[in-house]
């Protein structure tokens, strides 16, 4: 026990600097384990964060499409009671003095029909895709500030319900948009 005593008093500065070594590394792991823990988990929050925003985004754009779907027979139907080609074509049929006015008028009121068709839809998605990625934008960062979060079906439930509105919208403006022929010339 004695030579023991005295080889630990002879390399007293060895063992401590030993333990001092060994215990700088031990905790250096520790730390370093905790900071790889901390960066996974801030990636892991992150990739759900990006996961969550594009489920949004998603499913905004799977409302979207929908409204312009729905939307779509309202405008056809808009755009036929406001640019009538049947009158002037059962006119032709009746074979009249006038045809070649008759024809040109039925050319205008057709190639009309298309352009406005394609510019009108096309303007459609347009402005349902603005409006509803802006009041999805409004919903997802109310929704990401409040402490309680809605759930992925509570949002989309704000989209239809903001769908609707926007549905009942367009449809009481949809006459509004088109004007006759007749009405231009007035």
């Amino acid at each position: 026990m004695l030579s023991m005593w005295n080889f630990l008093k002879r390399h007293k500065k060895k063992f401590i600097f030993v333990g001092a070594v060994a215990g700088g590394v031990y905790l250096l792991g520790k730390y370093a384990q905790r900071k790889i823990r901390e960066i996974q988990e801030r990636e892991a929050a992150e990739y759900i964060a990006q996961a969550r925003r594009q489920y949004h985004f998603e499913s905004n754009q799977r409302t979207c499409n929908m409204t312009v779907l729905s939307m779509l027979p309202a405008l056809r139907e808009g755009l036929m009671q406001q640019l009538n080609s049947e009158s002037l074509t059962s006119l032709l049929k009746n074979k009249p003095s006038n045809k070649l006015e008759i024809w040109e008028d039925l050319k205008i009121i057709s190639f009309s029909r298309s352009i406005v068709a394609v510019y009108s839809t096309c303007m459609l998605v347009v402005l349902l895709r603005v409006q509803l990625n802006i009041i999805g934008g409004y919903i997802y960062l109310d929704n990401s500030s409040l402490k309680h979060c809605f759930s992925l079906t509570e949002l989309e439930q704000k989209i239809k319900e903001i769908r609707s509105l926007v549905e009942k919208n367009f449809a009481a403006n949809v006459y509004e948009a088109f004007s006759t022929p007749q009405q231009l010339e007035k």
